[in-house]
């Protein structure tokens, strides 16, 4: 389970996924190095092309009824059907308490094609 600590800027990781591989990744969330309780709280990610225009190749929530991040108290976990499209994309990913809202987490996507079909 990878850590993500924040405070004011995001944690800047780079994840790699391969080509139509099923997404299960954790991370444990720290705020001012003391692991955060987000009970109640929500998670939006959204992935977006690297160019201009940045538009919007896949979103995950933890909201709605079937959402694809789950959160566990201090960890959350993304867990959803693989990328179908090689390349590489840029996300973040924002918690939202209340009305406050927050990025806690970018970086590049990267979708490598595979090799085994």
């Amino acid at each position: 389970m990878a850590t993500v600590i924040y405070n004011v800027e995001p944690a800047e990781i780079d994840l790699v996924f391969i080509q139509n591989d099923t997404i299960d990744v954790s991370f444990l969330v720290k705020k001012n190095a003391v692991e955060l309780n987000m009970s109640g709280m929500q998670l939006d990610m959204e992935v977006r092309t690297c160019d201009v225009s940045s538009t919007l190749i896949r979103s995950f929530s933890s909201a709605g009824s079937d959402p694809k991040i789950t959160i566990s108290t201090t960890a959350f976990n993304v867990k959803d059907t693989g990328f179908v499209a090689t390349g590489k994309y840029n996300y973040d990913i924002q918690l939202t308490d209340g009305t406050d809202v927050s990025t806690i987490m970018k970086g590049s996507l990267i979708v490598e094609g595979e090799v085994t079909t």
